[in-house]
């Protein structure tokens, strides 16, 4: 919309009454559209669930109407079944006295129709047709399952009545024989039904003998559209499936909103359906005289609306003239403007704002001038700074430089010459590829761009340090830290950059020599490391992968001629140079207990002397076996490695046992536990820094060795590690008898 206006202002040129009228006639639509959505939609969607409310309770009032019929019609006709002169008549097959009591009675009981059998199913009398006995109507499920001695009252079409509410009760002499059957009920087909349910529901009725329109109140052309068929698909539905249906559905022609459900016969089996709906045009039309009514409304209220924004636009617009005539005076330099008050409103308030600004003006005029004296002794003061900078920048060992946005210097200390050779001038000449290694040239321009972009975006900019290969005049190079900020002008924009280079070539040196050493303390870790082994009574896979060069892990196992193999999988916090230092003294004591039985009094000893030897902060995970082949176990000691995966008969994954760190109490929190080993039992010991990897890959199986080491090591090589990596497996082969 704002779109709109604006392209309407620039075409037409309108002035701010019009603008305000305008404005004032858009507003008045956009509410109005904005109320008349949703509204018209709710009250759409609140007729669609009244009509279905409806239909729903002219359904049940029908399927009400019809139950209360059934036991009306049952209990009269239990009364007549032990009125004994009635039953007298019967046994004695007396067609007039039984017509004589059943016609009163019908009568009174409202029924539509009576008939008597004697206990053969051989008609006695009708009320309905007199002259009309003898027939058999065994035939009839009511008449036939009363004969049997059952009180029946349901629906069904027979030859006696089309569609009808039909009882069966039997009648027993003193005896308790069954003398004969009383028949009686109310006939569907009259209209009775659906007629009750459009009076008290204002609903139309329907009742369907299968899927044929019996009786119904929905007329067409001035007749009741009696004989039309079930559509369909709700045939399916309610006739077959025994399902209800509610949904919109076409009757001859019109809309409805309609609820079925099926009408159950005397064998518990659909014989029909009833039906309740309600006209959609009905709500069509309530919705579009509300249409109506609104549409009138509005237009009204777009009326009132057009006087009131004229007569408020004139006066809004006559004393903003006012004030920007007075502002266009000021504009040009008549700073003795004043535009009187006349209303407390918002245009009085800019009133108000417009004498205000033009005070502030004229003192900020007159601040001004004293500005302009003050920034004259302050030029002065700078040049005076600058010599004392320049003699300072002249003096220092370091190489103080400035250079513009494009990357050319400015200015560079004459201490330039000291470091590389070159005098300031021949300094000041050099382009970037001249003053850098190639290597230190990208990074400078990547560093250069780099602030570009942060300019642009407006971010904060901090200092920054760079370590960079300066070419000397004499072909050598050496290092410095670039230690850059940028510079502002009085305006606050960064017009440059400074820095100061600190020669770091020795600092460099020596770290390359640490290096080296640290390079050559992990070869020999790793060469201390054992390798594989296999023989006859056992396989042992070693893996290893440290995070960096110098590594926290280690391993080690040892086979005695006795028939044990003992060995251990160890990791020392930490990864440097003090680690490997530490990793020394813990493989030494951890490889002097490989000759010893694996006790917790043997294991406390070694946490003794790793709290006397190693420092506070140094601890260590561990894992420790030893397998007997002879007495065919294997005794396991945890403390700080707590995970390891098995193949065994009581293990088939990842194992997990209690212990707590080693090196870091007087008693260490040791777990110790024994277990049975057989041929074919593989256990793989690991670090935590493999577990951690293998979390979310983790084998449900390991009983096939070669592929569970081949899996591992895998892990170690693909995934991206966070600690170090190591394992040591052992698969046993044989034991000794």
């Amino acid at each position: 919309m704002n779109k709109w206006i604006k392209w309407f202002k620039r075409r037409s040129s309108l002035n701010l009454a019009n603008r305000l009228i305008l404005y004032y006639i858009l507003v008045i639509f956009f509410i109005v559209g904005a109320t008349m959505g949703p509204t018209l939609y709710l009250f759409s969607d609140i007729m669609q669930k009244m009509n279905e409310d409806r239909a729903l309770q002219g359904l049940e009032g029908l399927a009400s109407i019809i139950e209360m019929v059934k036991q009306d019609a049952l209990d009269h006709g239990s009364m007549l079944a032990v009125n004994p002169t009635l039953v007298s008549a019967i046994e004695s097959k007396d067609t007039v006295q039984i017509l004589g009591l059943l016609q009163p009675a019908v009568k009174k009981a409202k029924l539509d129709f009576a008939t008597v059998t004697d206990g053969k199913g051989i008609v006695i009398a009708r009320t309905h047709a007199p002259a009309n006995n003898g027939d058999d109507l065994t035939n009839q499920s009511n008449i036939r399952r009363a004969l049997l001695g059952e009180e029946v009252t349901g629906i069904e079409s027979n030859s006696e009545m089309k569609f009808a509410i039909m009882i069966g009760i039997p009648v027993k002499n003193k005896q308790g024989e069954i003398v004969g059957v009383i028949s009686a009920g109310h006939n569907l087909e009259n209209n009775k039904a659906v007629d009750q349910v459009k009076m008290m529901f204002n609903t139309d009725a329907t009742i369907f003998l299968g899927n044929v329109r019996l009786s119904t109140t929905i007329i067409k052309d001035g007749q009741r559209i009696a004989g039309t068929t079930l559509d369909e698909i709700i045939d399916q539905r309610v006739l077959r499936q025994g399902g209800k249906y509610i949904g919109q559905a076409e009757i001859v022609g019109e809309k409805y909103v309609t609820a079925y459900m099926p009408l159950i016969g005397i064998d518990e089996k659909p014989i029909g359906a009833i039906f309740a709906g309600q006209k959609v045009a009905d709500s069509l039309a309530a919705r579009n005289k509300l249409i109506c009514t609104v549409t009138g409304v509005v237009l009204v209220a777009i009326i009132l609306v057009i006087f009131l924004a004229v007569f408020m636009a004139k006066g809004i617009v006559t004393p903003i003239r006012k004030i920007a005539r007075s502002a266009g005076l000021v504009a040009i330099g008549d700073l003795t403007q004043h535009v009187e008050i006349t209303s407390r409103d918002e245009v009085g308030r800019m009133g108000h704002a417009f004498n205000h600004m033009v005070r502030q003006l004229n003192k900020l005029v007159a601040a001004l001038n004293c500005e302009l004296q003050e920034r004259k002794q302050i030029e002065v003061m700078i040049r005076q700074s600058e010599k004392r900078y320049r003699l300072l920048a002249e003096n220092v060992t370091d190489v103080i430089w400035t250079m513009d946005l494009s990357g050319r210097l400015t200015y560079i200390s004459p201490s330039v010459q000291r470091l590389r050779g070159y005098t300031v001038e021949e300094a000041l000449e050099l382009t970037t590829e001249q003053w850098l290694t190639p290597s230190s040239a990208a990074i400078a321009m990547r560093d250069l761009q780099c602030l570009h972009d942060m300019i642009e975006s407006g971010q904060k900019i901090e200092s920054r340090r760079l370590e960079l290969e300066l070419r000397c005049k004499d072909g050598t190079v050496v290092w410095a830290e670039s230690t850059c900020s940028v510079i502002y002008n009085a305006d606050g924009e960064i017009y440059g950059i400074q820095g100061v280079d600190r020669n770091i070539t020795e600092e460099r040196q020596l770290e390359r020599k640490i290096r080296k050493d640290v390079q050559l303390a992990g070869k020999l870790q790793k060469a201390l490391l054992p390798g594989d082994a296999n023989n006859e009574l056992f396989i042992v896979r070693t893996a290893y992968a440290p995070l960096r060069e110098v590594s926290g892990d280690f391993y080690n196992y040892l086979f005695h001629s006795d028939g044990i193999l003992r060995g251990y999988v160890s990791d020392i916090s930490g990864h440097g140079i003090a680690t490997a230092l530490n990793s020394a003294a813990v493989r030494f004591t951890l490889d002097e207990a490989l000759g010893k039985k694996l006790t917790l009094e043997l294991m406390q000893n070694v946490n003794a002397k790793f709290v006397e030897y190693l420092s506070d902060e140094t601890f260590v995970a561990l894992i420790m076996f030893e397998f007997d082949f002879y007495a065919k176990t294997v005794t396991l000691v945890t403390g700080g490695i707590n995970h390891f995966l098995a193949s065994t008969q009581q293990f088939n994954g990842l194992v997990t046992m209690p212990g707590g760190l080693i090196g870091l109490f007087d008693v260490a929190d040791l777990n110790i536990v024994k277990m049975p080993i057989q041929p074919g039992d593989a256990f793989y010991f690991a670090t935590d820094g493999l577990i951690d990897l293998i979390k979310g890959n983790m084998p449900d199986q390991v009983h096939d060795f070669e592929m569970s080491i081949d899996f591992l090591k895998e892990q170690i090589q693909e995934k991206p590690k966070l600690d170090d990596c190591s394992i040591l497996c052992v698969k046993i082969q044989d034991l000794i008898n």
